[in-house]
């Protein structure tokens, strides 16, 4: 009866939590597209800290081309008025606004809103709604698998973690976004919490591999910049709930995310053929590209980018990558527990935090220009460290329901 009444207890507050943030989140969308008007592009987005704001303009523009023409007319690819990317065939795509790179997801979510929503300003503040509400259903739902596999039995354990992913900026203002980053933090939210729960539920393998490969073609789909990170996510999940030979079962559904990403990018690879009608040219293009975003140009090295990497999360998180692993870490080394949980914790944060940083050592030209936003995607160290630091002070103070309790 005790264990019931914490579960109700729970599920109110958390259900409060999310309630009173979609309100406000909704108030802060009006009020900025109340008060900056005429510093936004079309009604927004409407301030550089709420979202992308050059790659927001693309994407309406490209959602309202597809609205007007069609999808046929560019193979379903975006076009980007007025945008030069650099390729190695730009003399082939000089002429062709198509964009060619980054795959078309937020244009298809955007022109899918449109149809509901309409395009204007009013219109654009609704269609911001939708992939916040995503977002916060998928923390909650989140947290309240964490609380129940990592063994808390308190009842505020899972509005903790809820409100503390709401409170920082790398969540709560970047899912307001209509480009891809909302969507991206949903797909990493998603892929850690189908870890998490794969252990409770043996039975339904095929459904658990499934939602992997779905989980990891959408998020290739709606932004590259994810893709390392969403790969590693149920093998963090999978490490954190434990269980019997939780590696395994992790590493199994990261490689299906893994056949995921790259399906979506096949399929993109094969869009991009049909447009211009040949497959080399596509290559070219795609790998090409890559090799030009992974090249050192100007800025810093690699290493002083990955501490400014470091530096930069702590806007969006209010710690910075490395210290969040270094007290991740800490926390994990003061654990009493002997049940090898503070093996996985260590090795949950080290791989959360390697593929965070895998993408600016690898893209770094990409990622010395798209410095704003690149940290967004230390998502699933913050919560791992979260996660982590609830579970020291769970097993201090005698309030989980399985492993040390305070003495």
């Amino acid at each position: 009866m005790r264990n019931r009444i914490s579960i109700l207890l729970t599920c109110a507050t958390l259900a409060g939590v999310v309630y009173l943030c979609l309100a406000w989140g909704q108030g802060v969308i009006a009020g900025e597209l109340r008060r900056m008007t005429d510093e936004s592009w079309a009604g927004g987005p409407v301030s550089a800290t709420l979202v992308d704001a050059a790659s927001e303009e693309l994407t309406f523009g490209a959602a309202r081309i597809f609205r007007e023409v069609g999808l046929s007319r560019t193979s379903g690819l975006p076009c980007y008025q007025g945008f030069n990317s650099e390729t190695p065939i730009h003399a082939v795509l000089a002429s062709d606004c198509v964009y060619t790179h980054f795959l078309p997801g937020p244009e298809y979510a955007v022109l899918a809103l449109m149809s509901v929503f309409g395009e204007s300003d009013e219109a654009l503040m609704k269609m911001r709604i939708v992939p916040l509400t995503i977002v916060l259903g998928l923390a909650a739902l989140l947290v309240l698998v964490a609380a129940a596999r990592m063994g808390f039995s308190w009842p505020l354990a899972a509005p903790l973690v809820l409100a503390g992913l709401v409170a920082v900026p790398g969540l709560r203002f970047w899912s307001l976004s209509l480009y891809g980053h909302s969507y991206s933090n949903a797909c990493i939210l998603a892929a850690l919490t189908l870890g998490l729960a794969a252990g409770a539920l043996p039975t339904r393998r095929g459904l658990l591999l499934a939602a992997a490969f779905v989980i990891g073609a959408l998020s290739n789909l709606f932004l590259l910049e994810g893709a390392f990170v969403v790969f590693v996510a149920p093998l963090v999940g999978a490490l954190l709930a434990g269980g019997a030979k939780p590696f395994r079962l992790g590493a199994r559904l990261s490689v299906v995310v893994g056949l995921g990403l790259l399906f979506a990018f096949v399929v993109h690879l094969l869009q991009v053929a049909h447009h211009l009608q040949s497959l080399p040219l596509a290559l070219e293009d795609q790998l090409g590209t890559a090799l030009l975003r992974a090249e050192s140009r100007g800025g810093p090295g690699r290493l002083a980018l990955l501490l400014e990497v470091s530096e930069e999360t702590a806007l969006f998180y209010g710690l910075g990558a490395l210290p969040m692993l270094l007290t991740g870490l800490l926390a994990c080394w003061l654990s009493r527990a002997t049940d090898g949980r503070r093996g996985r914790y260590a090795v949950a944060l080290l791989l959360a935090a390697g593929a965070a940083l895998m993408f600016p050592l690898l893209l770094k030209h990409h990622s010395v220009l798209h410095l704003y936003r690149v940290p967004r995607v230390f998502l699933l160290l913050f919560v791992v460290w979260l996660l982590v630091w609830l579970s020291l002070l769970a097993e201090r103070y005698g309030v989980s329901s399985r492993g040390v309790t305070a003495s």
